[in-house]
């Protein structure tokens, strides 16, 4: 029937034959029906073709053309006499298979179907074609044309090309009306060397209800190729959890078959969409290796599949929040170091459910891109222009269509639909206007994952319609080409003009960030004792990366959350004590120079170096301090501190471990020491002594022993001197 119909020359008229009631006086009708046939005559001489069905539970045909429900001929006129009133918002005016493009050589056809939900007919209806006065090249052209209220559309700001009455709907009936207009009788002639975004709306009218309009748009002279691809950026991320990394046991929750994780893969499967994902959940599944839960590394796998992979700041971090905690910049560390994709890439902001102020802005400033929603922006048309904010590349986030984003995560039927349309037409609009990057880029909401299937298969039908995705986004050299730059390799935007964060906006209330204030105090002694530790990267990433965790956007600012932010903050600022002084004893000098030995202990996973110093109370022992010490993880090593005696007498010993710096680190140990360095001289002058007495005594002895052994020998000859032995004879 159709097919018949659309043969029609554009200036015929497809009225619907009406039944002729048998109740009503001859004359009466003659003269309506004169008033119809001057009506029809008229609407043929200046209307395009329009078709019209109507289905029904109990539907009958007459003349070819399927009616709404039977009524009665005294029935029609008692509801054309006195009808009862339709509420509009049971009356659902939807257009079918909305047409994507157009172009001053292509007709128009346009289906619209109405249904009847309440509970009395629709009776005199009439369903009117528009089509828009003025091309839309902008996303708040096409917001604008979309929030007309229902009831009175857009009507002053479209011209009616045709229109088509319909009979009486029934309760629970619908009837659909097919627009055909050809190109050369479309109020388009104005358009016909542009390009841009052209509005369409259907009226439906009937004695019986208010009017009720429905807009939708389509392309109007615009080719693939005319259009810049669109970069939907999809966040990836889980609940926000306390610790460095996610426990094996969260992993196995979050990746099972109805895990969240799982539950944003399943949606975006098959999608050409780049994933900025939170690099905490990588490198926990990392960190645990092997020993991760299997559901867990197949869900890596299929994240890999992905043709574009950035990452988040780690555990989605507020940047307002980070600033709080006093991060003062966003390194590699917060990023993943790689392990979400590589850290040169833009940094997504754009989905930051707070206000963004200018502490906030100077955590993530620097010559890495930020992704902003262009709403926080002075210079909305960041969005198809390079901006600088505070000298940072900014490549905007159109608020239009992330808005239109989000409806679309909460709506349904021909809502939806609608709000699809309004995507695929902000999506043209910025594809057209966009001049200084690769892609058009916008960013799902945060929280998508709520409604993953449906977002995904928004995706789809956006994809569907004519929409070109590709992920990634690259600043070109457009823009420093016209300003008279060097297009050769200019690619930065060096020139770009400067702009602002957009205050007027922001909310009165905002989150009570002040107990992260504790994690800043705790970051000085992370400091130091990052400073002693043979791998200093690693002491301070561990706790970015822990105050990061508290700094996620899905925190809810309750007592829980202070509590761990104290919590937190107290194991940080400890980790300081894991390097200290071990106990001593008193000490005895009693030597004029000697060695103090002083023990300190390594209670970390890595080697420290410290400097021992030693600091007498008073003048009588001087050192030769600060002396270096390494000792080895979880262990201990004493280091020599020379001394030397000056004087003897009580000196008080300030023992302390300072970094390179002189930074100290833990707390001094104060210990008495008694100086006796003379008492070695006496010792040695008696030691001495009586060695010499001892050797003194024994040469005496000997000298007196042998003078009485000579005296012994010598005493015959001096006693009788003429003696003389006599020889016997034979």
């Amino acid at each position: 029937m159709h097919a018949e119909r659309h043969g029609r020359s554009a200036g015929q008229s497809s009225a619907l034959p009406r039944p002729v009631p048998t109740a009503a006086p001859a004359r009466r009708w003659r003269a309506i029906g004169g008033v119809l046939l001057s009506g029809a005559l008229l609407f043929a001489t200046t209307a395009p073709t329009a078709h019209a069905t109507a289905t029904s539970p109990a539907a009958s045909t007459s003349a070819g053309v399927t009616t709404a429900s039977a009524v009665t001929p005294a029935g029609r006129d008692k509801a054309a006499a006195q009808p009862t009133r339709v509420s509009a918002s049971d009356v659902q005016l939807s257009i079918d298979h909305p047409p994507r493009a157009l172009d001053e050589h292509s007709p128009l056809s346009i289906t619209a179907t109405v249904t009847n939900n309440g509970d009395e007919p629709l009776v005199s209806a009439m369903v009117e074609f528009y089509l828009g006065n003025r091309l839309m090249t902008t996303t708040t052209q096409v917001r604008d044309w979309y929030d007309t209220a229902s009831a009175t559309g857009p009507s002053n700001r479209a011209t009616k090309v045709g229109g088509r009455p319909m009979q009486t709907i029934e309760p629970g009936a619908s009837a659909t009306v097919i627009f055909d207009g050809d190109a050369d009788r479309l109020p388009t002639w104005q358009f016909a060397d542009d390009k841009g975004v052209l509005g369409y709306a259907v009226r439906l009218t009937s004695n019986s209800s208010d009017s009720v309009w429905q807009q939708s748009t389509l392309a109007w002279n615009v080719a693939q190729s005319d259009v810049r691809p669109l970069n939907v950026i999809v966040p990836i991320n889980a609940p926000a959890a306390a610790g460095r990394f996610y426990t094996a046991e969260q992993l196995a929750q979050l990746t099972d078959a109805d895990g969240e994780l799982t539950t944003q893969i399943d949606a975006l499967d098959s999608l050409n969409v780049q994933l900025a994902v939170d690099p905490k959940i990588l490198a926990s599944i990392a960190t645990l290796g092997t020993s991760a839960p299997a559901d867990a590394l197949a869900w890596k796998q299929r994240l890999d599949a992905f043709p574009g992979i950035m990452p988040l700041i780690w555990g989605d971090a507020d940047v307002q929040a980070l600033s709080a905690a006093g991060v003062s910049q966003i390194g590699d560390d917060l990023l993943g170091g790689g392990v979400a994709g590589s850290t040169d890439q833009p940094l997504v902001l754009a989905q930051a459910p707070g206000d963004l102020s200018g502490s906030g802005l100077s955590v993530v400033s620097g010559q890495r891109p930020l992704i902003i929603s262009t709403d926080r922006l002075q210079d909305t048309s960041a969005d198809v222009n390079l901006r600088r904010l505070q000298g940072t590349p900014v490549i905007g986030a159109n608020h239009n269509l992330i808005d239109a984003l989000h409806d679309s995560l909460e709506s349904d039927g021909a809502q939806q639909q609608r709000d699809l349309d309004r995507i695929t037409a902000m999506a043209t609009t910025l594809g057209l206007a966009t001049q200084d990057f690769s892609t058009v880029t916008t960013v799902l909401p945060r929280g998508w994952s709520q409604q993953a299937k449906q977002a995904g298969d928004a995706l789809r039908s956006v994809a569907g319609s004519g929409v070109r995705f590709q992920p990634g986004v690259q600043i070109t050299p457009h823009h420093d080409a016209q300003n008279g730059g060097d297009t050769g390799d200019q690619s930065d935007g060096h020139d770009a003009p400067q702009t602002d964060l957009d205050t007027s906006s922001q909310t009165a209330e905002q989150d009570d960030l002040s107990p992260l204030g504790e994690l800043a105090q705790a970051a000085s002694s992370v400091d130091r004792l990052a400073s002693i530790s043979a791998d200093p990267q690693s002491v301070h990433s561990t706790f970015l990366q822990q105050t990061a965790s508290l700094c996620g956007a899905g925190w809810s600012r309750n007592d829980a959350w202070r509590q761990a932010v104290t919590a937190q903050a107290a194991e940080s600022a400890a980790q300081l004590d894991a390097v200290a002084i071990t106990s001593t004893t008193n000490l005895t000098l009693v030597s004029g120079s000697s060695q103090i030995p002083v023990a300190v202990r390594n209670d970390t996973g890595q080697p420290v170096t410290v400097q021992v110093h030693i600091s007498p109370s008073t003048g009588r022992i001087t050192t030769k301090s600060p002396v270096s010490l390494t000792i080895d993880p979880h262990s201990a090593a004493t280091a020599q501190v020379p001394v030397r005696a000056i004087a003897n007498g009580s000196v008080v010993l300030n023992i302390g471990i300072t970094n390179d710096r002189g930074d100290p680190i833990g707390e001094t140990v104060s210990r008495p020491m008694d100086v006796q360095a003379q008492w070695e001289g006496i010792g040695l002058g008696i030691a001495g002594a009586a060695v010499t007495l001892l050797f003194g005594f024994g040469l005496v002895r000997s000298l007196i022993r042998r003078r009485h052994r000579l005296s012994a020998d010598g005493e015959p000859t001096a006693q009788h001197p003429d003696h003389t032995t006599e020889t016997p004879t034979r």
